[in-house]
């Protein structure tokens, strides 16, 4: 049977940062839209970092550009899932929730703007280095991944461990059921004892009717 999920520190930490994440990405789009065009550029921290104003019609690096629906459908798929995979962890890991967090709310700050806009507001650009010009929902989902891999790798089979444990304590187990059978053979034997009995005296009734009816 299964434990009932009960709210803890695990759910605080994705919700905040869901929603600080979100609030942020959002804020921040709408900041870059007011002081840039289209394709403008403006120093932040010359030689490492700048703020240019770009549409991404697709996904990271521009992939699979003009199927925005494709991406909003194929969004929308991974949120259910996602979620569903949250909400049936009994996880109780800080660890979790903030990776959950960071991923659920770049996503969404990403679906955002293409339900919204038909693209997504990017305007952070790495002067350093050549790399595709993001925004604060993409930096999220990059770090709440890598937050998640170490989860997975590192701390759910733990968690998985203790889990089974605690079930084992409960009297639940994963071992096959053992069944005696030495009872259902005695009854087995006996069925057919009786079985064989019937035959018997069926076959002495028959004679005992022939001999009749030869006297």
């Amino acid at each position: 049977m299964r434990n009932k999920r009960k709210f803890g520190l695990c759910d605080a930490l994705m919700i905040s940062f869901f929603v600080a994440v979100l609030a942020f990405d959002l804020t921040t789009k709408y900041i870059a839209d007011g002081k840039l065009l289209l394709g403008q550029s403006a120093e932040f921290l010359p030689g490492f970092l700048n703020f240019v104003s770009v549409h991404n019609y697709g996904a990271a690096w521009n992939l699979f550009s003009g199927f925005s629906v494709l991406l909003i459908v194929v969004t929308f798929i991974f949120l259910i899932i996602y979620f569903w995979f949250f909400y049936t962890r009994l996880s109780k890991s800080s660890l979790y929730g903030i990776a959950s967090g960071l991923i659920l709310g770049g996503t969404v700050g990403n679906l955002y703007d293409r339900l919204f806009f038909g693209y997504v507001r990017d305007f952070l650009n790495f002067q350093f280095m050549e790399f595709p010009v993001f925004n604060i929902a993409d930096a999220c989902l990059c770090v709440g991944i890598f937050l998640l891999a170490v989860y997975l790798i590192f701390i759910y089979p733990k968690e998985l461990k203790l889990q089974k444990e605690e079930l084992q304590k409960q009297g639940f187990t994963d071992e096959p059921i053992k069944i005696d059978t030495s009872d259902l053979d005695k009854i087995k034997d006996h069925k057919f004892k009786i079985r064989d009995n019937i035959n018997v005296n069926e076959m002495i009734k028959n004679h005992n009717k022939k001999d009749k009816k030869d006297e």
